[in-house]
């Protein structure tokens, strides 16, 4: 079995191997347990997995979660019955990390008039990685397939950009260079700046550097275009503009506007559809000078609303425990703060968590916390008095409290 980390597994035997057992045991290595059982009872060893295992008492299948490279292991199930031998199964289980984003480095070993001999370089430290290149006509021959590669541009016989793409058994990544004419190094989509903006606004996104207002004397045509991942080789033209001669062939798509007198894009009433990597082309006689910008979108998150997800009380003291789930209706990639009425920071399950848990008494009952939801473009918080929900239905649902 091969795993990712972080994600599940279930380790399962036959249901021919475990028909009428009375006593089973599972290792993580020939001598080390990790659950044992039997009719009566199941019974956790103290390993490293005690908090993230559990049996299927039906099947004797062993369910371990947020498993991690050093789980990789061969597991032994051993079930034995009354006056019978033991008998046992064994599960491989490899547990490999993802490929993480990675860009191409480039080294320019030499460059002869118009020939440029070039080292491009995408190694990752992953032994089970395997690395596969493309160029403009598809992937280049095996015996290229390593993470080095060495490249000679010509006029004649340059390819427009080159693709590194690293793969391991549980996923895989890839990272695309684009070359201009004659020996110009276009960059990696992935460097280009973000601009983050609220969906649905009307939206200016500049596109223009230092060097891009240098060569605007010098060139013919403008050209914008849009991808929707910084690996995809076919671009959907946005608008087309000649600067020496404006002709009917000039081109806006519907829906933005193009200003020329500080090179940015307009973009009305945005919407999902419009987010991805915007590039433009300034085109002259014989080069070409590139800029990028990747556009985010999200929507404004709405107000904060709490619902009682379990509720224990406590009888001989009055306290009574309570989880708490704070959402919205609204918004995306929302990240969620507790804290209390004067400022003081509540720890939640996890970072940015939208649940909490608490206990609460008597004294609490006139404390207010405050829930606050937000992500990059709006931020929305609201406050409420919990210890009312401690003698009150908790199917109720929501509770909206004093702000």
């Amino acid at each position: 079995i091969t795993k990712a980390t972080g994600s599940n597994v279930t380790l399962q035997s036959s249901k021919k191997l475990l028909d009428n057992f009375t006593h089973g045991t599972w290792f993580y290595t020939t001598n080390q347990k990790i659950m044992e059982w039997d009719p009566k009872e199941v019974y956790s060893f103290n390993t490293k997995f005690k908090h993230r295992i559990r049996l299927d008492n039906q099947s004797g299948a062993l369910h371990i979660y947020n498993v991690q490279k050093s789980d990789s292991s061969t597991y032994i199930l051993r079930v034995s019955k009354e006056d019978e031998d033991e008998r046992e199964i064994k599960i491989i289980l490899k547990v490999f990390d993802t490929v993480p984003e990675f860009v191409i480095k480039t080294e320019m070993i030499k460059e002869v008039g118009d020939i440029c001999y070039m080292n491009l370089s995408c190694k990752i430290p992953d032994p089970s990685a395997g690395y596969i290149w493309y160029g403009d006509s598809g992937p280049l021959p095996k015996e290229l397939h390593r993470s080095e590669l060495e490249v000679t541009l010509t006029p004649q016989n340059q390819s427009k950009f080159y693709t590194c793409q690293i793969s391991n058994p549980v996923s895989s990544k890839n990272d695309t260079i684009y070359f201009l004419p004659p020996c110009t190094l276009g960059g990696s989509q992935k460097n280009c700046p973000v601009s983050v903006q609220q969906l649905g606004r009307n939206v200016l996104l500049p596109l223009t550097d230092e060097q891009i207002n240098k060569s605007m004397n010098k060139s013919n045509r403008i050209l914008v275009m849009i991808s929707k991942s910084p690996e995809d080789s076919v671009k959907r033209k946005i608008m087309s503009l000649s600067l020496r001669e404006r002709s009917s062939s000039d081109y806006v798509e519907r829906g933005y506007q193009f200003h020329l007198e500080n090179l940015s894009l307009g973009i009305l009433g945005s919407r999902k559809e419009h987010e991805g990597w915007y590039s433009m082309n300034l085109e002259e006689n014989v080069q070409i000078h590139s800029f990028c910008v990747q556009l985010k979108l999200y929507e404004q998150v709405s107000t904060p609303e709490i619902q009682v997800l379990n509720r224990t009380q406590e009888s001989h003291n009055g306290t009574c425990s309570l989880t708490i789930a704070c959402t919205v209706q609204q918004g995306d990639h929302v990240a969620y703060n507790w804290s209390e009425e004067g400022g003081t920071h509540l720890p939640s399950p996890a970072n940015s968590s939208h649940l909490l848990f608490l206990t609460l008494g008597p004294q609490h009952a006139d404390n207010f916390y405050i829930c606050t939801a937000s992500n990059p473009v709006s931020s929305r918080s609201q406050a409420f008095n919990l210890w009312s929900r401690c003698s009150s239905d908790p199917a109720a649902g929501e509770c909206p409290g004093g702000s």
